[in-house]
């Protein structure tokens, strides 16, 4: 059934239709009229419109308490303002909430019926840009009739019950412990690295320890291409290479080669590292990359420093 279809019915009787459903949820038919979607008539014949003959309420799913009133999201409830364009919302690359700027947004109303059960929910999806630090991602937030709480109203006291806004976004918010900022930096460098390490760490997020592992190596064989060392040598000859051209120091080569070995073990033999073990081994790797591609070098810095003044000339008496 099309959920559209449903709230347009002129012929639809709204205070009889919200007395019988406030007996069917033994609520008060006043507090159903303005409460039950929170858009008065309009809301009222929405939710009709998703319940036909022997349709079940929630309390025959097996819930024991009964509450006093309900409340259904009619859509999402925190919409961007349409003047200024904006929406606030977890950034995935800033730490907390950010308001953003809408690039583009649709929502989708859904229903389904066979005609005994029904289900309804809302898709709304947006392309958002951070306002402080202009990442660009995408978020989709979701309610469905199947995935309902219970609450208190902050003001009545009242049990009610509501639809929760569950929310995704792409790319995925970051953990606070485990990427760098800096990591952004390198899809400038080069995508292919950037887009290893960023399953790498989506990997470490879910305890893909294995993957982990076996992406950090793969990401180690794709900087040292960057950095034009040839790929057909094998991992030792690419330390040494390394080694050569003073990209890396002896203690980091040793470093490296016990990375390396690790993905190679976790890759070949299912060999499974502790989260401490991989932190380690991603914090060799984080410092190769760091040094590598995104720390400027002291020559460069150099090169800026303003000189010395010099000393001015005493004329001898």
């Amino acid at each position: 059934m099309n959920r559209s279809t449903a709230t347009s019915d002129p012929s639809l009787d709204v205070p009889a239709t919200l007395e019988l459903i406030a007996f069917w949820y033994n609520a008060d038919p006043a507090i159903m009229h303005v409460g039950l979607c929170g858009a008065g008539e309009v809301g009222a014949k929405r939710a009709v419109g998703r319940m036909g003959d022997g349709d079940v309420g929630p309390y025959d799913a097996g819930r024991s308490f009964i509450a006093s009133k309900v409340q259904l999201m009619d859509g999402i409830t925190h919409m961007a303002d349409s003047q200024e364009n904006k929406y606030q919302t977890q950034c995935p690359r800033c730490d907390g909430k950010r308001s953003c700027d809408v690039l583009g947004e649709h929502e989708h109303n859904w229903d389904w019926t066979d005609g005994i059960h029904s289900q309804y929910g809302t898709d709304h999806h947006r392309l958002l840009r951070c306002r402080g630090c202009e990442t660009i991602f995408y978020l989709l937030e979701q309610t469905n009739s199947e995935d309902w709480d219970g609450r208190y109203d902050p003001e009545t006291g009242e049990e009610e019950i509501y639809l929760p806004v569950r929310a995704t976004t792409f790319p995925t918010p970051d953990q606070p412990d485990t990427k760098p900022d800096w990591i952004w930096q390198l899809r400038e460098v080069d995508v292919n690295l950037s887009t290893v390490m960023d399953e790498v760490y989506k990997a470490c997020d879910h305890g893909l320890y294995v993957l982990a592992a076996t992406g950090l190596r793969t990401a180690f064989d794709r900087a040292t291409e960057v950095l034009r060392i040839d790929p057909a040598l094998t991992f030792g000859e690419k330390l040494q290479e390394l080694a050569k051209v003073g990209a890396v120091g002896e203690k980091e080569a040793s470093s490296l080669e016990v990375l390396v070995n690790a993905g190679s073990a976790a890759a070949h033999r299912s060999w499974r590292p502790e989260r401490g073990d991989l932190g380690i081994l991603r914090a060799a790797l984080e410092q190769f990359l760091y040094r590598s591609f995104v720390l400027k070098s002291t020559a460069e810095i150099s090169a800026r420093i303003p000189p010395k003044p010099k000393r001015a000339k005493t004329a001898t008496p």
